[in-house]
């Protein structure tokens, strides 16, 4: 939640009590099609194309594969007609991991 005094927050905090399973930070110049603009959520349809081939990774780390992908998605026409010229974005979900069902990644 924004700090209650201030006009124009910089920084919003939530508390969330559940595990954490998937995250993304990005700059501003992927918000258009990453964030719903009327309630400042993520755009479930955006989320799902860049995390659906991330979550088929078995392996823990870089996946040379899927950012060659993400790399010829962010620099089609569609996308770059829409978006900054920054377009950095940290992608993490969780893998199974075969002794326990539960790795960060």
């Amino acid at each position: 939640m924004a700090h209650p005094e201030a006009s124009d927050p910089l920084v919003q905090l939530n508390h969330i009590a559940e595990p954490v399973a998937e995250f993304a930070l990005m700059t501003d110049g992927v918000e258009v099609l990453a964030i719903q603009q009327s309630t400042g959520a993520p755009h479930p349809r955006f989320m799902e194309h860049v995390l659906s081939g991330l979550r088929q990774e078995t392996l823990p780390g870089r996946s040379t594969a899927w950012c060659e992908w993400l790399g010829r998605f962010l620099t089609e026409e569609i996308v770059i007609s829409r978006t900054d010229d920054d377009k950095t974005l940290v992608l993490a979900t969780r893998i199974p991991k075969a002794s326990d069902g539960a790795a960060d990644r």
